[in-house]
């Protein structure tokens, strides 16, 4: 995930029980991408605000400051065929 071009990480922030080794393994990731300049997509159901509730203050910033949040309102389209 560090060094491939480009990256979209999926859901981030789903883990309310987020253990330490798994937000430092985060942390590794963003930190590589954000120090090699390597473009990311992050996208979550909670908005980026709750990511320092989720993770901490610390990696909820260094997203917050390589982000641009887009907020897409509507119903769940789970379960529809």
């Amino acid at each position: 995930v560090t060094a491939v071009e480009f990256a979209v990480l999926d859901d981030i922030g789903v883990r309310k029980d987020a253990t330490d080794s798994f937000r430092s393994l985060v942390h590794s990731i963003i930190n590589s991408r954000l120090t090699n300049h390597r473009p990311t997509i992050y996208t979550s159901n909670l908005p980026m605000s709750d990511m320092r509730k989720v993770f901490d203050d610390r990696l909820g910033d260094r997203v917050a400051d390589m982000t641009a949040e887009f907020t897409f309102k509507g119903t769940s389209k789970r379960g529809v065929r």
